[in-house]
């Protein structure tokens, strides 16, 4: 299979996972919400500090729901048994990287479109002056935040995974040393 095409598979499963579960979109934009809305109830209407902190807790938002949502597509994967077909395909690992990367890029722009409007009314601010800006810098952010907490997820299941299996393998050869 292409290399291309076996990361849109990929691609267009999770997609159409998220679809028809709504799981992982709707944890993202609950947790983004609800960060939302109490950080806006800390501060006075107009208040100086507000104005100075906001860009801060809109990456507070997307992060954190970012790696919520990452946490929820790794969990499915694996409770599914999806992963381990994904792994004996014979798929490139990048590729599959890659797809799932993607899928979690789509998810967070998703996220962040519903959150942004959001953020302009909770917090008073006209982000029209300044859009062009604000999209270059959302996409840039989003990729460098969703590449380093893919590859942590990934690391920490491979690592995971194999520590699982010596300590399922050393339990059975205790169980066999006591027969």
């Amino acid at each position: 299979m292409n290399y291309f095409k076996s990361i849109y598979a990929i691609l267009k499963k999770d997609i159409l996972m998220e679809i028809k579960s709504k799981e992982v979109l709707n944890s993202m934009l609950v947790f983004a919400l609800l960060v939302t809305v109490v950080f806006s109830f800390v501060f006075e209407p107009g208040s100086q500090t507000k104005n100075e902190v906001v860009g801060g807790i809109f990456w507070v938002a997307v992060v954190f729901s970012g790696l919520l949502g990452l946490g929820k597509t790794i969990v499915s994967e694996v409770q599914g048994g999806n992963l381990e077909a994904l792994l004996l395909s014979p798929v490139d690992r990048s590729a599959i990287f890659f797809g799932k990367f993607l899928s979690n890029f789509i998810f967070l722009l998703v996220m962040e479109a519903i959150l942004l409007p959001l953020f302009t009314v909770f917090y008073s601010i006209n982000i029209l002056t300044h859009y062009k800006i604000i999209i270059i810098m959302i996409i840039q952010r989003q990729l460098v935040i969703l590449a380093v907490l893919d590859m942590f997820f990934w690391l920490v299941f491979m690592v995971l995974k194999g520590f699982l299996h010596v300590l399922l393998i050393l339990s059975l050869q205790h169980i066999m040393s006591l027969n």
